[in-house]
């Protein structure tokens, strides 16, 4: 579907994860279900991303949390991670709609989770991936909650990744964080009146 630009192809991929569903139970085949339940998830997050599909989007949501009902980290690290760090994107985008400062705390938590298997010292590009993220939530919520110590710690994060992010091995990377970095600082400075 990505290859190719075929949007139809991630609805055959959902229906075809929801007719293994029929098949794999949490009970009988915990570990397939939840597999099932991870690449439902991430298929429907790409559904709703493409044409702006709220109920895809609660969907994914909802096989993502499916899916940390059965993985663990101990057994299988990097599926546990990388659907922690699937949910907290599902679960920042959903904030977009309701504006629930809940959703962003839970985005946050599942972030955090992720940044216990993903390290600077073993994964530097996945860690500065997920802090990335944790960056912008923070930010976020920083400026929902009116909170100037969140948007410190998203500024913080930000300057974190761009150790790792930079500008001659992922110059398109390094913008981003340095793009996400202004934005936390100008919110900062314009809460506590801070012109430096």
């Amino acid at each position: 579907a990505i290859q190719r630009g075929d949007p139809g192809l991630f609805h055959r991929s959902r229906d075809a994860y929801k007719g293994c569903l029929a098949l794999f139970t949490e009970d009988e085949t915990p570990a397939e279900w939840a597999f099932v339940q991870k690449n439902l998830g991430s298929v429907l997050q790409a559904i709703a991303e493409r044409a702006d599909d709220k109920n895809a989007l609660g969907e994914a949501a909802d096989a993502l949390r499916a899916a940390l009902k059965v993985l663990r980290r101990e057994d299988s690290p990097l599926e546990w991670t990388a659907v922690h760090n699937r949910l907290g994107e599902t679960l920042y985008r959903l904030d977009f709609d309701s504006g629930e400062t809940e959703m962003l705390k839970h985005a946050i938590g599942a972030y955090q989770s992720a940044l216990q298997v993903y390290t600077r010292a073993e994964t530097p590009m996945r860690w500065a991936e997920v802090m990335d993220n944790l960056a912008q939530v923070t930010q976020i919520l920083g400026e929902q909650l009116k909170n100037a110590e969140a948007l410190a710690k998203a500024a913080e994060a930000c300057r974190a990744v761009l150790e790792v992010r930079t500008k001659s091995k992922t110059p398109v990377l390094w913008a981003a964080t340095q793009n996400n970095l202004g934005s936390a600082l100008f919110l900062l400075g314009k809460m506590t009146k801070n012109m430096d």
